[in-house]
């Protein structure tokens, strides 16, 4: 996505339009993709990477429209970040199971640093976190075992691969009341689970068999991201279905 940053444009009144469709739906709340995996950022970084809205042909901070909209109205407001980036240098290319390029020999992982990018990471989550005013939830994407990380790479100095204690404690700390999602691979830490791509067939449960909090994770059609000639869209009434049988076993 890097060489569209420059015909990357955004109309005014996008977030405005934006509120009172979630009104008029219903909704309580909405969860912005500050970041996905491409690296690309929604918001100004403050000098950690230039690969963001300000930027670009947009030339502003859309987390900061995006915000402002919506409490105006009162709904409440989420950001969703990505704890991959596979446009930054010290994150693993080669050999990493989900990288685009993971499979391109020419991307060797030598000379990347993977403390220097934990680093990066955090400062961007700390941004998030401080510059914002009060924030509601915050939904981490994604983790996976250490084992389906590249071997030639060292993967941090923390109890998991994104020193996801630390990151947990930055966010609590800045945003005591703000909801976690369970994507941080710490057991026990989050607020609510996150099935994806599925409906579980009875209420959600810990392991030892206590009722939790869950909200579905589902998309519009078969693809996460903008595809010009998607063909799998969902139904009106198949989302309708979805979307009773969630509520129905107490999902959201």
């Amino acid at each position: 996505y890097e060489k569209l940053t420059a015909k990357f444009k955004i109309k005014k009144n996008w977030a405005k339009e934006l509120v009172s469709a979630a009104k008029s739906a219903g909704c309580k709340y909405i969860t912005l993709t500050t970041r996905h995996h491409d690296g690309f950022s929604l918001y100004d970084t403050c000098g950690l990477n230039d690969l963001d809205a300000p930027h670009s042909a947009a030339g502003r901070d859309l987390v900061r429209e995006f915000v402002d909209a919506f409490r105006a109205e009162g709904l409440q407001v989420g950001f969703y970040y990505s704890l991959l980036d596979w446009h930054h240098p010290d994150y693993p290319h080669y050999g990493d199971k989900f990288h685009p390029l993971r499979n391109d020999p020419t991307q060797e992982n030598s000379g990347r640093d993977f403390d220097r990018y934990l680093e990066y990471m955090h400062g961007q989550v700390r941004e998030l976190c401080e510059n914002y005013g009060k924030l509601d939830i915050l939904w981490f994407d994604f983790s996976y075992p250490d084992k389906e990380h590249p071997e030639d790479i060292t993967l941090g100095k923390g109890h998991t691969h994104w020193e996801s204690e630390e990151l947990l404690k930055t966010a609590r700390a800045i945003q005591p009341d703000i909801i976690i999602d369970n994507r941080l691979d710490l057991p026990g830490s989050a607020d609510i689970v996150t099935p994806e791509q599925y409906t579980p067939g009875k209420p959600m449960q810990d392991e030892e068999g206590n009722p939790v909090a869950w909200e579905g994770c589902q998309t519009f059609s078969g693809s996460w991201g903008y595809h010009r000639d998607e063909t799998t869209w969902k139904s009106p009434e198949m989302l309708i279905r979805m979307l009773v049988n969630t509520v129905s076993i107490g999902g959201n």
